[in-house]
Formats: C-alpha cells, structure tokens, sequence
C-alpha cells in the first residue's frame, strides 16, 4: 500500500507567484506521488493486488482564499492523475482513491490560518467541528480496506457542506437561473469498478 500525504501550500497572492515556487509545489504535491506510484505498482501487479491513496485537497471545489493558486492547481493535478492511473492499473488489480479533506487543524494549516479562519469553515460545514488528522486517517484507512473493494478512481471527502443550487448560486450573484437547469449537483461518473 502506497499513501502520499505530503504538501507544500505556500501562500502567495498572485502578483507575488514565481517559478521556482510553483516548481516546488508541484514538485511535492504532484511529482512525488507520480513517481512514487511509478516506482510501487510493477511489485503491486506482479502480486496482482495493490492499494494507492492521495490525499487531495476540497480547495479545489471551494477554493478558501486567491493565495494559494500553486497548492489548488496542483491538488486538482493529483486528483487527475489518480483518475488516469486507476483505468490504467485497474486490470493489474491495482485501486487508486484520493482523500480531499478540508481544512484540517494541523500545525502546517496553522501555519496559514488564523483560528478565525477555522471558525468560518467549522460555520460552514455540516459538522460543527475542526476537523483533524486522525478524520483523513480514518477515511484512508476505510480506503485500505476491503469496504473499499469496488472503489478505485474515486475521491472521498471532497464535499464537507451543503453546496447551494445553480439557482441558488444565479440568485446569489444576481442572474436569473436558466429554463431546465438542474438544481441538483453532478457527480463525476466512475472511472472504473471492480467486481467480485
């Protein structure tokens, strides 16, 4: 089993981006888990069983501030790779998930976050609570399990609130909402599933 959880999310505002740390970012966030699962899977398809989880971000479905431009783009390359992969090494018996948590209380996020900006997500989500890391280790451990025999090309945990309706949002930014618009969010269709 493979987990890639590191990250680099230095904040910078736009005008501020430069390329060595936009190379530093991907670096972290996207080539080392590309390489990583380059080096592990010919031992995972040699044994004809493998387990990969990355840990994604939400940032990307709800990005929380313009200061992390490199840490979303490269969350949401993660979450394309994993997607990839999974078709391709699913016949090698081989399950690619992600875990994209939200804003976790770890002394990394503390770093960036201030405890008002905890409040406003807490007051967001469903679940009145920070969340912690011991929450993504529970969904990555469910993910290495064989509860999770029939998800591969999946991310988990990447919606931690209500989202409103198209409507909702047309009203919200002073649109009329569209004749025939579904109300109800999409989700992406399965990449691939296996069977017993």
């Amino acid at each position: 089993m493979l987990v890639h959880a590191a990250a680099a999310f230095d904040a910078l505002r736009l005008a501020d981006i430069d390329a060595a740390t936009r190379r530093r970012v991907q670096a972290v966030n996207v080539e080392s888990p590309l390489w990583l699962a380059q080096a592990f899977t010919p031992g995972m398809a040699r044994r004809g069983f493998g387990r990969i989880v990355f840990i994604a971000s939400d940032t990307f479905w709800d990005p929380p501030a313009p200061t992390l431009v490199p840490y979303i783009a490269s969350k949401v390359a993660v979450v394309g790779i994993m997607r990839s992969v999974a078709r391709a090494l699913g016949p090698d018996g081989i399950f690619l998930t992600a875990v994209a948590p939200g804003l976790t209380d770890t002394v990394g996020s503390r770093t960036i976050n201030t405890d008002a900006r905890f409040d406003v997500v807490v007051d967001r989500q469903a679940l009145k609570r920070r969340l912690t890391p011991d929450d993504t280790a529970a969904a990555v451990a469910f993910l290495a399990s064989g509860g999770a025999a029939a998800l591969t090309g999946q991310s988990v945990g990447h919606r931690r609130w209500a989202r409103p309706s198209v409507a909702q949002h047309h009203r919200r930014i002073g649109l009329s909402p569209a004749v025939g618009t579904s109300s109800r969010p999409r989700a992406l269709p399965p990449v691939a599933v296996a069977s017993h």
